[in-house]
């Protein structure tokens, strides 16, 4: 934390104060459970600084991390070995985090996370019932949640491909996997890919890749395919 006092002092002399989002996610490490002659590592640790033989090997480690937003600078501030971990248990991390953050003169106004603590801090992403903010633990403030974006694509596709025609567009016609499995075939025949390159190769891909999204049939795959050629 003393680089971030650092940062907060700086701040402070200039007038101004240090307002950040709180960030979290979880990365996968391996499994391994290693003895350097004096201590024992690889298995769960949230901090207690404490070996339990009997715990489980950890098998991800939770980081959190701030990025400043009036700033152009962002700090790691902690990790944790986990084996999975429940929401509230995160939750508690969280306000902790927060907590200590704010004793040193940070101001966090948002955090980007998954669904799972959401609740346990007091957001809801309800549509019926949508606060996407929660209190403070220690000034009280409001909290904005920011989802993760990764983390909803990879829900979304997971979504798409276990309810293939569960879900659909606005004018009621299914969304379905197979539209994708036809695009991907098409694009491995004709060797274009969609891209977000710029520049001229990368606007010629774009362009070409816009012929194959307008002969992709949406609603009502057919067997027989007609090309369009640039």
């Amino acid at each position: 934390m003393q680089s971030l006092e650092n940062k907060v002092k700086e701040a402070r002399k200039q007038g101004n104060e240090v307002l950040c989002l709180l960030m979290l996610d979880e990365m996968a490490i391996m499994k391994k459970i290693e003895f350097d002659g004096k201590k024992t590592f690889g298995f769960v640790d949230i901090g207690s600084s404490v070996t339990d033989d009997g715990a489980p090997a950890a098998t991800q480690a939770l980081v959190f991390m701030v990025v400043c937003v009036n700033g152009f600078w962002k700090v790691p501030i902690g990790f944790f070995f986990i084996h999975g971990m429940a929401g509230k248990e995160k939750a508690n991390l969280v306000r902790e985090c927060l907590h200590q953050l704010g004793q040193i003169g940070i101001k966090v106004i948002s955090l980007t996370c998954h669904f799972a603590m959401l609740s346990d801090l007091g957001a809801s992403m309800d549509p019926e019932n949508l606060d996407p903010s929660f209190p403070h633990p220690s000034s009280g403030h409001k909290i904005f949640v920011i989802l993760d974006v990764c983390h909803m694509l990879k829900l979304l596709r997971n979504c798409l491909a276990s309810k293939d025609g569960g879900l659909k567009d606005r004018d009621g016609v299914p969304i379905r996997w197979k539209y994708l499995e036809d695009l991907n075939s098409i694009q491995e025949r004709e060797g274009i890919h969609l891209v977000n390159n710029q520049g001229v190769q990368g606007s010629q891909v774009l362009k070409n890749s816009t012929i194959i999204l307008k002969t992709l049939p949406l609603s009502r795959p057919k067997k027989s395919s007609s090309r369009k050629k640039s």
